[in-house]
């Protein structure tokens, strides 16, 4: 900010003067810097000490305001208990007033009504305004009141005991007999403390001005001197010889320290250049042998940045490990190359790529699998294995560099050599690096074999420079093998965590057990069927496996907030369940009707002397309660649509009673009634409410969670399974287009997997054909995605999903009029 304050003033200085003021020269930079700062600092002391002091002077007036009304009034007060003439208090007044009458200070004395009616009033006497009046009423006690540019002190003269008897009779101790008034135009005093402060200004900022530009310039003229002396001596500067001139010139003292050092150590230089005495020839030789070496390692730095770059963007992890060999093959033109890697314990060494051209053996990665046995990093006895090299490698993080492995001493080559005479092959020169980590662990060795030179094809040892090079190869690759390696554990990890919460979901109700890994499974077959159909409204539709996987995550996690749901809600198996089933209660109810009809017929009289009239209605009564058991029993199941007819019977059986001890009690409570008559499953609308709102949680938790970029739209997909195409889902009521692809195939596959789920608490699993039905249904009221489940019929999905019912439900179906047959 000082900076742009700095250079605005240096930019106005030079438009206003038309003089190069504050150009780049280090003399008018640091004249314009020291000059702005001095300034600045002027500036904030001149404001701050300007407002302080007239916050001061201020003060210091009110003070004496204040102190002026006080003694106007005591003098007053001392004259009163000496019952004085009138005219000697208005003496006394105007006396105090002439006193101040030069000052900004303006004296009044109001009188109250009572001494002007005892004594008249007086002639010109100021008439008291609101303030007055009210300090002399009592009602206001205010010492002072500013207003505008006026500050105002009161005095009030209140009745003293000792003069009430002389001078004013009837007047009671503390009554306000009159008012001193001292006024003062406190802006006016300000006005003339800022105006002396501007020519304070104006005097002291030209003399800081003077004085800022004399001490600059003294500093500049020092320090432009030095530059100048030793910018004099380097021009002259010729041959190695006149640098002499400025190695002396670094033995003087500039004055300042930094320049002493700076100057100091330009002389060293000059010697040391001095002392070089250089060919000629020779010289032009180097730098031509220089550039060559240049040249050659320039092109294998950008080799190795471009390898990479191509291991960095590599994502499969198999594709990957033959990158390094190869890569690493191409590198060093080697012939053969073979890539270990340390197992999950860290006890062996692994083969995971082996490669040689003239061989022609290319094994692992996506090519044959290999079936060699590991390298172990231990003997039998536990001791380390440093007895073979690529073991050793690994053991010590040293890379190995072996001209001749049958000349080599230290490792046993033996099966190196038997390999050799099996196959007729030359092992000879090797190269074996350590793969290391970021954390500096080994996590495998690359072994290349036999380098060639690039001329003429001979086996030749691996040059040294090919040793770091391949070293920093090799930490890339580690690195890039240890990234794929992190990413596939946090995905297996999330992975894990999701089918966790999942089977938590499912483990909460024992009716819902396994619905999200089936509705995940059936999404994902979803998701393939698209990918596969070439003809079409899906045609030009893929799905990558980002983004399969993303639309299985949120397929996996679409009922997570069932977690907030209570579990007698998602286990209500029937209408009137609560903590048990309450159609238990109404049986009990319909028995004791039933017992207390059969104890009135036994009290009465003997059954033979019943008449058979009276055993009938009897008889009829009793089947009469039986028939509303089985009906309410049944609406009681909620598997079937309830008619209005049979919402209306329930409400008329409801005005059936029962007695019990004498009292006649309801067979069915209000409560009951409400859940008897739900008319689609057993949950009445306060509970679907509830159940229904396990959507929001789900979105509500879904989106606390910091998903990374390739699974963003989980939240998304997972909130909408239950919208419909025609708007009339929830929780958004979203329709259309609004619905996105992904979000329509876990809505299709919720339902579907809904409708045969044979652990559903209230009804069970309906067939094939039965689920197809009420799926058309859904497709012509418009509540799911017709063109997605003509797709999965064609495609043959529904009949392989048909597979996993169980026998009863797979029966045949019919589907756009054709027939599927689904039976074994």
């Amino acid at each position: 900010m000082l900076n742009l304050f700095l250079s605005f003033c240096s930019q106005y200085l030079k438009r206003l003067t038309g003089l190069p003021f504050f150009d780049k020269s280090l003399r008018d930079y640091l004249f314009s810097r020291i000059m702005g700062v001095a300034l600045v600092v002027f500036l904030i002391v001149l404001a701050t000490s300007a407002i302080l002091y007239e916050r001061f002077i201020i003060q210091q007036s009110k003070d004496t305001a204040r102190r002026i009304a006080a003694q106007t009034g005591v003098s007053i007060e001392a004259l009163m208990p000496a019952g004085p003439s009138r005219q000697t208090l208005i003496a006394n007044i105007e006396a105090i007033k002439k006193v101040h009458s030069s000052s900004s200070y303006q004296i009044e004395v109001y009188r109250n009504s009572l001494v002007n009616d005892q004594y008249g009033a007086v002639a010109g006497a100021p008439v008291p305004h609101n303030t007055i009046r009210k300090i002399m009423t009592g009602a206001d006690q205010q010492e002072l009141l500013e207003s505008g540019n006026w500050s105002t002190h009161f005095y009030p003269l209140t009745a003293k005991s000792t003069c009430l008897n002389q001078c004013h009779i009837g007047a009671e101790v503390g009554t306000v007999l009159g008012v001193v008034e001292v006024k003062q135009n406190v802006r006016e005093i300000a006005a003339r403390m800022r105006s002396e402060y501007f020519w304070i200004f104006i005097l002291y900022g030209s003399l800081t001005i003077f004085l800022v530009t004399f001490v600059t310039m003294l500093v500049v003229a020092r320090i432009t001197r030095a530059i100048d002396q030793f910018r004099a001596k380097t021009s002259e500067i010729r041959s190695v010889v006149d640098l002499s001139s400025i190695s002396e010139m670094g033995k003087s003292t500039f004055g300042f320290t930094e320049l002493n050092q700076a100057f100091r150590a330009v002389g060293e230089l000059a010697e040391r250049l001095q002392n070089v005495a250089v060919d000629k020839d020779a010289l032009e030789i180097e730098v031509e042998l220089l550039n060559k070496c240049s040249d050659v390692q320039r092109n294998h730095l950008y080799q190795l940045v471009m390898i990479g770059l191509g291991l960095s963007s590599e994502k499969n992890i198999d594709r990957l490990l033959e990158k390094i060999v190869g890569e690493a093959r191409r590198f060093t033109n080697a012939e053969g190359g073979t890539l270990y890697i340390k197992d999950s314990e860290g006890e062996a060494l692994d083969f995971a790529i082996v490669q040689n051209d003239s061989l022609g053996v290319f094994m692992g990665g996506s090519g044959e699998a290999i079936s060699w046995a590991p390298v172990p990093l231990r003997l039998e006895d536990g001791q380390e294995n440093h007895r073979n090299v690529s073991a050793h490698c690994a053991l010590s993080g040293e890379p190995i560099n072996i001209s001749d492995v049958y000349d080599a001493k230290g490792f046993d080559f033996q099966g190196t050599r038997a390999f050799d005479v099996a196959t007729g092959y030359r092992s000879c020169s090797m190269l074996v690096i350590p793969l290391r980590d970021h954390e500096d662990e080994i996590i495998g060795v690359l072994q290349l074999l036999n380098a060639k030179d690039r001329e003429t094809g001979v086996v030749v040892p691996f040059p040294e420079q090919d040793v770091e090079m391949a070293m920093s190869l090799a930490s890339q690759a580690a690195i890039a093998l240890t990234k794929i390696r992190l990413v596939r554990e946090v995905e297996n990890l999330l992975d894990a965590f999701v089918l966790a919460i999942g089977d938590a979901i499912d483990e909460k109700s024992s009716y819902t057990a396994g619905h999200v890994t089936r509705v995940a499974s059936l999404a994902e077959q979803l998701v393939l069927e698209v990918n596969r159909a070439n003809t079409g409204m899906f045609a030009d539709v893929k799905f990558s496996a980002e983004e399969l996987a993303e639309i299985r995550m949120a397929a996996l996690l679409h009922d997570v907030g069932k977690i907030t749901t209570p579990e007698h809600l998602m286990d209500k198996a029937t209408k009137l369940e609560a903590i048990f089933d309450r159609m238990e209660l109404v049986r009990h109810r319909v028995e004791i009707s039933r017992l207390n009809d059969e104890i009135i017929r036994l009290a009465s009289e003997p059954r033979s002397a019943l008449e058979d009239g009276q055993m009938l209605a009897l008889v009829e009564r009793n089947e009469e309660w039986q028939g509303v058991v089985s009906f309410l029993d049944t609406v009681n199941q909620g598997s079937e649509w309830l008619s209005p007819e049979g919402i209306e019977k329930v409400r008329r059986l409801a005005g059936l009673t029962y007695s019990m001890c004498g009292v006649e009690l309801p067979l069915l409570g209000a409560d009951e009634v409400m859940n008897l008559c739900i008319q689609k499953g057993t949950l009445n609308d306060a509970e679907r409410r509830m159940m229904n709102r396990h959507v929001e949680m789900s979105i509500k938790m879904l989106e606390g969670l910091p998903f990374p970029k390739k699974l963003c739209n989980v939240p998304t997909y997972a909130g909408m399974h239950h919208e419909k195409i025609n708007g009339r889902g929830y929780p958004l009521g979203l329709q259309g287009d609004a619905i996105p692809l992904p979000a329509r195939m876990l809505a299709l596959a919720d339902i579907l997997e809904a409708l045969t789920a044979e652990d559903r608490p209230y009804r069970p699993g309906k067939t094939l054909s039965e689920a197809m039905v009420i799926i058309e249904k859904m497709i012509d009221f418009g509540e799911l995605d017709g063109d997605l489940f003509d797709l999965a019929v064609d495609s043959g999905m529904i009949v392989r999903f048909a597979q996993n019912l169980t026998a009863r439900q797979k029966v045949d179906f019919s589907w756009r009029g054709k027939s599927y047959s689904v039976s074994e």
